[in-house]
């Protein structure tokens, strides 16, 4: 069609010439007719384009530009959202896209069809035979549903699931809002959603499966658990040190009984708020280990964790935190999106070669992130080999920049040992 505008990679087609989009507001958006959006051919003039739709044989120079998938994103929703004709390349048989913009107490629902009408809005409960009931007339002509990815996302997704729906998570750091709109609300946010996914750009995460997911926030539990005990355990020695001059190590800590205190801590009151603290303090120690025998039973691969184990470092807790946050090692394509996941690559912006600011450095997940630094502290220290690839790297870049690069190999390395079957070959980590 002439003046058409294709889309081959992202799945949708705008099309010129419609709704008053002339070859002249192609050449102002800076795209040539009938390029591939993935090339971002920027359109020489009106008069070279109008030649190149006369006559087929006529082509213009391509000139590729940076950054062609993020323009291309934003342009797409601009033109929806300017009432230009965006339309699914393939037409499939199902039509209509949900999408659901998830609160703490109630949800707002949206349907579109596949001219990018709204069909449905409407703001309901966190009441899942509620929403249900708004989506069973339109249940056989869904594509799917799109629910933001909040903190509560569990109840509602699981729901869906169980009643047949196909159920998009919605990568909320990842999805391009645009910037013109005058006014924005929920119901504008739940249409963009399922916009986005009409188009075939919405920016998806990883459900994890039902199965393992409270054997993995249990452990996520033991992580806030062990931090109270700490700072208990710090305000104790800080009391000790007000009251005596002298130091408390926490090994010695560990080793003292409730009579001990009357005899480090002579004065009444004083006492007795430090045997709150320390009472809370074995309370604590108590239940993690309790916790920690837990997770360990009910791990659905516990195989895996001898695997893991073998890496310098990474001892059992650090070995179970890893396997339950990194979920199915399938779902990574690459050693590299491993390692982005995992936040131990940089995060920083180009344009033209120069530095423009920085991207999200927490996209990722915080617990290997932590799980990884602290298995490179320990192998630091304790490997050999690992300890001469730190120091070479230290002699050149600051300390944190030389563990961070040790705990990027380590979680490479627990990559391949995943995906591979194998166990840990510092020879094939450090060289």
């Amino acid at each position: 069609m002439p003046g058409a505008f294709v889309g081959h990679d992202f799945g949708f087609t705008v099309l010129a010439g419609q709704r008053g989009v002339k070859p002249a507001t192609a050449h102002r958006f800076g795209w040539r007719a009938g390029a591939s959006l993935r090339a971002c051919e920027p359109c020489p003039s009106a008069d070279m384009l109008g030649k190149a739709e006369n006559d087929p044989k006529k082509t213009v120079r391509k000139v590729h530009s940076e950054d062609s998938c993020r323009r291309l994103l934003r342009l797409a929703v601009r033109w929806n959202y300017h009432g230009f004709n965006v339309a699914p390349r393939q037409e499939a048989a199902m039509s209509l896209y949900a999408a659901i913009d998830l609160h703490s107490s109630n949800s707002v629902l949206a349907v579109m069809d596949g001219d990018g009408k709204a069909v449905l809005r409407c703001r309901r409960p966190n009441d899942l035979p509620r929403i249900l009931a708004d989506l069973a007339p339109y249940q056989s002509d869904l594509a799917g549903i799109a629910v933001e990815s909040t903190y509560n996302w569990y109840w509602l997704v699981d729901g869906l699931i169980d009643h047949g729906y196909a159920v998009h998570l919605v990568n909320t750091t990842a999805i391009p809002q645009y910037d013109g709109l005058k006014h924005g609300d929920d119901h504008s946010d739940a249409l963009h959603l399922a916009q986005l996914m009409r188009l075939g750009l919405l920016p998806e995460g990883y459900i994890y499966p039902r199965e393992q997911r409270a054997t993995r926030d249990l452990l996520r539990r033991r992580f806030a658990l062990v931090r109270q005990a700490v700072q208990l355990m710090l305000s104790i020695q800080s009391s000790f040190s007000r009251n005596t001059g002298q130091q408390l190590s926490g090994n010695a800590l560990r080793q003292l009984k409730p009579t001990q205190l009357e005899a480090l801590f002579p004065d009444l009151a004083t006492r007795y708020g430090v045997l709150i603290q320390f009472k809370l303090w074995l309370t604590l120690q108590e239940q993690i280990s309790a916790l920690e025998h837990w997770v360990r039973k009910d791990l659905l691969r516990p195989d895996l964790l001898m695997r893991l184990q073998s890496v310098p470092g990474i001892g059992p807790i650090l070995s179970m935190t890893i396997l339950l946050e990194s979920g199915a090692i399938e779902r990574f394509d690459s050693v590299g999106d491993y390692a982005s996941y995992c936040r131990m690559v940089e995060s920083v912006r180009l344009s033209n070669g120069k530095r423009k600011g920085t991207g999200n450095r927490k996209c990722g997940n915080r617990y290997l992130c932590w799980a990884y630094m602290e298995a490179a502290n320990y192998a630091v220290r304790y490997h050999p080999s690992i300890r001469r690839w730190y120091e070479r790297k230290r002699a050149r870049k600051h300390r944190v920049v030389a563990i961070k690069a040790v705990a990027h190999k380590l979680a490479r390395a627990c990559y391949h040992m995943l995906h591979e079957g194998t166990t840990f070959d510092p020879t094939r980590a450090f060289g």
